[in-house]
């Protein structure tokens, strides 16, 4: 009996799932490339936000990194009720602004029901920035077909990189 659970068991596991996207709000992967002597940031916000306090701890978290790694990582959530996120950096001697344009399609997927997932804008516009350099690669949140129970958890979404 035992047997028979578990040829059940991992042929389940084998055949993976269906990928129904984040369970959670969208954000974007943000990487900012400078001098270490060029990184003081102070503060993260974003204007409209309900909640900034995911912003005040990308921010710790950040004062916590060493300065001479060449690159920060941040991990920021994208407004749902528009089709763009403006960003506010203010670093010790200067105040940079993103704003992020994309587009959302919400749509029903069989398997999962109704599913969100954020695009290139329809403009040619993607970003406004006061950022030296911005480069954008939009992805799918979502994965076509079917993934394995233990590989990869949604699609790579919005990349940001920027350069002081």
């Amino acid at each position: 009996m035992k047997i028979i659970f578990l040829l059940i068991l991992s042929a389940l596991l084998l055949n993976g799932c269906i990928d129904c996207g984040p369970q959670q709000e969208l954000t974007i992967q943000l990487s900012i490339q400078a001098f270490p002597d060029t990184l003081l940031l102070k503060k993260i916000t974003s204007p409209g936000a309900i909640d900034q306090s995911v912003f005040e701890e990308q921010t710790k978290n950040y004062s916590s990194k060493s300065y001479y790694a060449g690159s920060f990582d941040f991990t920021l959530p994208i407004s749902l009720n528009a089709d763009s996120t403006t960003y506010i950096f203010e670093f010790e001697n200067r105040t940079d602004t993103l704003s992020l344009f994309y587009s959302r399609d919400f749509f029903h997927k069989d398997g999962c029901g109704f599913v969100v997932d954020a695009k290139r804008p329809a403009s040619l516009t993607e970003t406004k920035s006061t950022f030296k350099d911005v480069y954008v690669d939009y992805q799918s949140y979502i994965l076509d077909g079917k993934v394995p129970v233990f590989g990869i958890k949604d699609g790579q979404g919005i990349t940001v990189l920027v350069s002081l």
